[in-house]
């Protein structure tokens, strides 16, 4: 290496040695021996945030005055209609979710 004129060194690498020889030298060393630290993995914890921002009960929103009502809310069925209705449908679709027993 040598003074061109044109370049400026980091006074950093000056302070290495006397001459540039030597200070291109030692920094060749460091960089052979140089091993960067593993980067630190980052956890998510957006989903811990939202969920604590939620609480369990909270009061029900109304309704606007001019909102219709859907009509399965006013519905009275009973759990044994719905799995009566399930089991009809899942044997009119063939579906044989206990394929020993038939």
């Amino acid at each position: 290496m040598s003074s061109d004129g044109v370049t400026t060194w980091h006074p950093a690498f000056l302070a290495l040695g006397k001459t540039l020889d030597e200070c291109a030298n030692i920094y060749k060393g460091f960089c052979q021996k140089y091993r960067p630290q593993p980067k630190k993995v980052e956890k998510n914890r957006w989903g811990s945030k939202l969920l604590a921002g939620m609480k369990p009960n909270q009061k029900k929103k109304g309704t606007s005055p001019g909102q219709l009502k859907l009509f399965w809310d006013e519905l009275d069925i009973t759990n044994e209609e719905i799995i009566k209705a399930a089991t009809i449908f899942v044997k009119a679709n063939c579906y044989t979710p206990n394929p020993k027993n038939k």
